[in-house]
């Protein structure tokens, strides 16, 4: 009977009070035997040790953090993070002022502050630089020259932080150049030693793609960080002709001889839509951080397209093929043709704001290229 008895016990999962006890005992062996040898082991671990309680505590200060904001309401968070912000503003300010020996703390220098960073936001916070340019420019004799091309150049692209240039050519190739050492590798072709023609080229403002155009009328999207051919869109019925990335995002307008202007996602590796307006060949595209760009073409017009609107602008002023486009702002832009002249323009206005004309372009009928230093007064 005492068997019988123990057997459903066993069934049932019930351990026997000597087993328990012993297995405690047992535990209580092992524990001492830790604590004896808790210096050595420690001695052993050395960093490893270390390293553990750090992460520790910070799991444990992260996990504090959360449990304090856990019952924040969607405004409480934006309050608490805009008084976070106006503190870390005070601060600035107050170093500023004590760097200029000022007397007293003026709450007008916060008050402009966030007004800097609010147009910075959007696009409209302007910087004269022009004169400390002009003074910073290099002598003659500090020129460097890049060599590797066979034939006459057709593009170059500068990463987000300057320290990458890519450069193109008629060859077919296109190189990555180190802008300090000058240093160099090829990036494409990747199998043959020369490619069709290669027109445009425009870089990503994080750094992480570089697209190409060109003669195949394929826009080749690189990606730099992996050092490979990530996508080739097909779409374009003639060579593409000029490539703008949207700043800060990874959408991309592709310009082409067949008189459209396309959209990519690069996000999402997709076609996204057409623009149609030029009478002619697409000769320049550019954009900034709105949803909208703005090229030029041999049509002798420049077009401002709204992305979202559905709907763009003809702006009209030159007299020959337009061949450049460049923005300043999400306001101003500047273009450049074939009359030798170039013209600033509002995006607010359908009427050009200025219109030069010197002499010396005047004699070689040509302006090929312009660039705006962006958010500034500086031209080139």
């Amino acid at each position: 009977p005492a068997k019988r008895k123990a057997a459903p016990a066993a069934r049932s999962g019930k351990k026997p009070v000597q087993g328990t006890r012993l297995a405690g005992m047992l535990q209580e062996q092992r524990d001492a035997g830790r604590r004896r040898g808790g210096m050595r082991d420690d001695e052993l671990s050395g960093e490893e040790g270390s390293d553990d309680d750090e992460r520790a505590q910070a799991a444990a200060s992260d996990s504090e953090e959360e449990d304090e904001f856990a019952d924040e309401t969607v405004d409480e968070t934006r309050l608490r993070l805009a008084k976070k912000y106006l503190d870390a503003v005070k601060q600035e300010t107050a170093a500023v002022e004590e760097d200029d020996d000022a007397m007293t703390f003026n709450q007008d220098a916060i008050a402009h502050r966030l007004r800097e960073d609010v147009a910075e936001t959007k696009g409209k916070q302007y910087r004269l630089v022009a004169d400390k340019v002009a003074a910073a420019l290099p002598s003659a004799g500090e020129h460097r020259f890049l060599r590797g091309h066979k034939l006459p150049v057709t593009a170059v692209a500068l990463s987000g932080d300057d320290s990458i240039c890519f450069s193109a050519s008629k060859d077919g190739q296109v190189f990555q150049w180190d802008v300090e050492s000058g240093a160099k590798s090829r990036i494409a072709p990747t199998e043959t030693k020369h490619g069709p023609p290669v027109h445009a080229l425009a870089a990503s403002h994080d750094g992480k793609y570089l697209a190409m155009g060109g003669k195949d009328c394929l826009v080749h999207i690189y990606d730099i960080r992996q050092r490979s051919i990530a996508t080739s869109f097909k779409g374009h019925r003639d060579t593409v002709s000029c490539l703008a990335f949207r700043r800060g995002t990874h959408q991309l307008f592709s310009g082409s001889l067949d008189r459209t202007i396309k959209v990519w996602n690069l996000d999402e590796m997709c076609y996204v839509e057409s623009l149609f307006g030029h009478q002619d060949q697409i000769t320049s595209v550019a954009s900034l951080m709105r949803e909208r760009c703005v090229s030029s073409g041999r049509d002798r017009t420049n077009r401002l397209w709204k992305i979202v609107e559905e709907s763009h602008l003809i702006l009209r002023g030159h007299t020959a093929s337009i061949d450049t486009i460049s923005m300043s702002s999400e306001e101003w832009f500047c273009a450049g043709a074939q009359d030798g002249g170039f013209s600033l323009w509002s995006t607010q206005k359908k009427k050009t704001n200025c219109h030069e004309k010197t002499s010396a372009w005047a004699r070689r009928k040509w302006c090929c290229q312009l660039d705006f230093l962006l958010f500034c007064s500086c031209l080139h």
